[in-house]
């Protein structure tokens, strides 16, 4: 059972990384921080 818990919340960090990246672009751009 929690194999198959980690393996959900690692699926789930996995397609909501890159939109969590680009929310948190443009206040990291401001900074003047280029994380790109």
């Amino acid at each position: 059972m929690f194999k198959l818990s980690f393996w959900m919340v690692s699926v789930f960090t996995y397609l909501w990384l890159p939109y969590l990246l680009h929310l948190y672009h443009i206040p990291i751009s401001c900074l003047g921080i280029d994380a790109y």
